[in-house]
């Protein structure tokens, strides 16, 4: 496997973790959930949940990570598969690689 489609398995693996994080805080309370905050029943930033971009992350990418770590849970291996076929084709794996 070359140093791109290494990098990408790399990205793909924090990406899973990135998710499973999230939604253990959200579980927690640590994170907003779906929906917002609806049980804070006093007002103030301080005190409410963190939200996404608080954490620097956009929904994009937690709905991306999410998509990432459900594709494994499925079909484990399917990243280093995907990766392994389009070395074997002889194309450059890249993010968008089908």
């Amino acid at each position: 496997m070359g140093a791109q489609a290494d990098a990408l398995l790399i990205e793909s693996e924090a990406k899973r973790r990135l998710a499973d994080e999230y939604d253990a805080a959200q579980e927690r309370g640590e994170v907003v959930g779906h929906g917002g905050d609806r049980v804070s029943k006093v007002s103030g930033r301080n005190l409410a949940p963190a939200t996404a971009a608080d954490l620097g992350l956009s929904k994009k990418q937690v709905h991306e990570a999410r998509q990432i770590r459900d594709a494994e849970a499925t079909q484990p291996g399917i990243v280093k598969q995907t990766l392994d076929r389009a070395i074997a084709d002889r194309r450059e794996p890249t993010r968008a690689s089908p």
